[in-house]
């Protein structure tokens, strides 16, 4: 009888010392705590690596390279459907002419899914005065008809009838646009408005984006 306790009494204390060691956790995920948490970048039920998901990168429907930029969940206002959910904004190069700097955003967000093979952006222009190229704001050719953030779907940016990420507020349609500040290489904040299209500004939320 000793024996059997002392024998019971050695495998508890071994189960105790390899409960850390022995958990084997998904790539990305580490044991915390006694479990697997993920200690990259949660993001659509996924953990994902920190360094591939914020490497530069070609997006569906555009030649250019777009760089990643990362936010945590935060409240910022209900009236976003991305409110408290981690997001992606991604953006081109910033090209300068004629006095002005432009470049093209792009956003992705766990609200609004997509069962095509490429990841569901949504794509607004930006433009500011090349002196204050750290400031820019949302600005699109009235070419496209284009009132804030699109998704291109199939055939890239350029289509006639592109999906408008939109919302109602006050029985009227609102479009989702950006307003960015370029805090230091980084680090971006980002102001996003649903506007009317009067511009009437309905609501405001602000994140910080990281790479």
């Amino acid at each position: 009888m000793r024996n059997l306790t002392i024998l019971l009494l050695f495998i508890l204390t071994c189960f105790t010392s390899c409960k850390d060691d022995c958990l084997t956790c998904p790539d990305n995920e580490a044991v915390i705590d006694g479990e697997c948490q993920c200690i990259g970048l949660h993001f659509k039920g996924d953990c994902k690596g920190e360094e591939a998901s914020l490497e530069p990168k070609f997006l569906h429907g555009t030649s250019v390279l777009f760089q990643p930029f990362y936010s945590e969940a935060i409240n910022c206002s209900s009236a976003f459907d991305f409110n408290n959910q981690p997001l992606f904004i991604y953006i081109s190069k910033i090209i300068e002419y004629d006095g002005l700097v432009s470049a093209v955003l792009a956003i992705e967000t766990e609200a609004r899914l997509t069962n095509t093979h490429f990841e569901k952006v949504y794509y607004s222009g930006l433009e500011s005065e090349a002196s204050n190229f750290d400031s820019l704001a949302y600005d699109w050719s009235s070419a496209y008809e284009y009132s804030g953030f699109v998704y291109v779907g199939e055939d890239g940016i350029g289509v006639s009838n592109p999906e408008h990420y939109t919302t109602e507020i006050d029985g009227q349609t609102c479009y989702l646009r950006p307003y960015i500040k370029i805090l230091d290489k980084d680090y971006i904040r980002v102001t996003f408005r649903y506007v009317t299209k009067s511009d009437e500004v309905k609501a405001e939320c602000v994140r910080l984006f990281h790479k």
